[in-house]
C-alpha cells in the first residue's frame, strides 16, 4: 500500500475483533511511529501499551471511547519531558505535543497498512491515565489510541472540499481594511 492510499484509506475503527495483536506488530508499529520527524531532533514521545482487560475497562469508562474496552490493546501516547517552568520550556511543550502527533499519526498509518484498526483517543481523563499507569510528572498523556484487528470497514466520513481549508500566498485584507 503506498502512502497515498494509507492516508485516504485510515479509518477510525470502533469495532474490533477480539484476536490478540502480535508483539511483533507492535513493535513495527512503534518504530513506524519512532520515524516521525520531531523539533530539534527531540524524539520525545514515548508510549505504554497494555492488553490488560481490567486497565482498558478503566479507561473505557473514563473516556468518550467507550469502544477501547473492546479493543485488545490501548497504547497511550505521552510527551517526555515537560517543564512548565520558563518561557522556553512552554515553547518545547508546544513543539514536543506536535512531534508526539506526527509520531502517533504514523503509528496509525502503519497500522492500516498492515491490516490493522486504531482510533485516536484525545478525549480522556488524565488523573485516570497517570494514576492507572503511575505515569511520572515529567510526562504528558497527549492521546490513547486504542488498536486491534477491525470488526468490519468503517463508512468514509465527510471532508471538507479543499478549496474551504486552503488560502494561496497571504489571507485577503478585509474589505474598508
Amino acid at each position: 500500500m503506498d502512502v497515498l492510499e494509507a492516508i485516504k484509506g485510515r479509518r477510525s475503527v470502533r469495532r474490533f475483533c477480539q484476536d490478540d495483536v502480535p508483539g511483533g506488530l507492535i513493535l513495527e508499529l512503534l518504530t513506524a511511529a519512532s520515524m516521525a520527524p520531531s523539533a530539534h531532533n527531540r524524539q520525545p514521545w514515548e508510549f505504554l501499551v497494555t492488553t490488560d482487560p481490567a486497565k482498558r475497562r478503566l479507561l473505557a469508562g473514563r473516556t468518550y471511547a467507550r469502544h477501547l474496552e473492546q479493543a485488545p490493546v490501548a497504547i497511550v501516547a505521552s510527551l517526555r519531558g515537560v517543564s512548565r517552568r520558563s518561557r522556553m520550556a512552554q515553547r518545547m511543550v508546544w513543539l514536543g505535543l506536535q512531534d508526539v502527533s506526527a509520531a502517533i499519526e504514523n503509528l496509525m498509518l502503519a497500522a492500516h497498512a498492515l491490516g490493522l484498526g486504531t482510533c485516536w483517543i484525545g478525549d480522556f481523563d488524565e488523573v485516570v491515565v497517570r494514576e492507572a499507569f503511575k505515569i511520572p510528572a515529567d510526562r504528558m498523556p497527549v492521546a490513547v489510541i486504542a488498536l486491534g484487528w477491525p470488526d468490519g470497514t468503517p463508512k468514509a466520513p465527510k471532508r471538507k472540499p479543499v478549496e474551504d481549508i486552503l488560502v494561496w500566498e497571504s489571507y485577503p485584507t478585509p474589505a474598508g481594511g
